[in-house]
């Protein structure tokens, strides 16, 4: 496996990810809405898409995500209730621990763009907020799930730390695609065999999955990344 190459295009996809605000013109509220079953007598399934989604790192676990989601079918007779009970299960089955959900995307951009709004686009924001929920997911994990995560997030950290003590010492002004590469490779390079215990897969699985992780905490908990990050906008 290029691990190199493999950080160049996660990084990218990171970066494009981050730049969401300013795409919402190419949102799609026609395609690509999965069904849920909800148990509910007053609506059997609704329709749901995650618009925005990324990883949210806790001190037990990577596993989880906080995301905004559109729900687009929700009828008058479900009870507030019921729609906090629908959007958790939604929760669950996509490893979401922390939703804000809407009634269409349009307000999706207003989202991402609070602090320019005007009153009017406030109200219309808030009316078609449908709820904000946190799920704690980590209740429904065995000891032996629990145990597998912390091992996770301890080796991510420990190489997220490595990497970002590199990267800091080289400087904003001086890091580029490639040398970013370079320290990052090298770094992850020296954990691949115990990558590969710790996340329980072939080799060149448990290598992307952890590079992915990876390079969200960078994202996240690096301020050099974060500024570096936001110099490619």
């Amino acid at each position: 496996m290029n691990i190199n190459k493999n950080i160049f295009l996660i990084l990218f996809s990171l970066l494009s990810t981050i730049n969401f605000a300013q795409n919402t013109s190419e949102l799609d509220c026609e395609n690509g809405f999965e069904k849920i079953e909800t148990e509910l007598e007053s609506q059997k399934s609704v329709s749901y898409k995650i618009i925005y989604s990324q990883n949210l790192y806790t001190e037990e676990s990577f596993e989880f995500s906080e995301g905004i989601i559109v729900i687009n079918d929700l009828n008058d007779k479900i009870k507030p209730k019921e729609i906090i009970e629908t959007i958790a299960r939604i929760g669950v089955k996509n490893n979401l621990t922390k939703i804000i959900a809407f009634r269409n995307c349009n307000s999706i951009g207003l989202y991402f763009q609070q602090s320019e709004l005007s009153t009017v686009q406030r109200n219309l924001l808030s009316n078609d907020l449908i709820a904000e929920i946190d799920i704690d997911l980590q209740k429904s994990l065995s000891k032996k799930e629990r145990k597998k995560h912390k091992r996770k997030r301890d080796l991510i950290e420990s190489v997220s730390k490595e990497s970002c003590e590199k990267l800091t010492e080289l400087g904003t002004d001086k890091l580029t695609m490639e040398s970013f590469n370079q320290i990052v490779s090298g770094t992850s390079a020296k954990y691949a065999e115990k990558t590969m215990k710790v996340y329980e897969m072939s080799f060149e699985e448990s290598v992307d999955k952890f590079l992915k992780d990876l390079m969200n905490y960078l994202i996240s908990d690096c301020q050099v990344v974060k500024d570096f990050a936001r110099n490619q906008e």
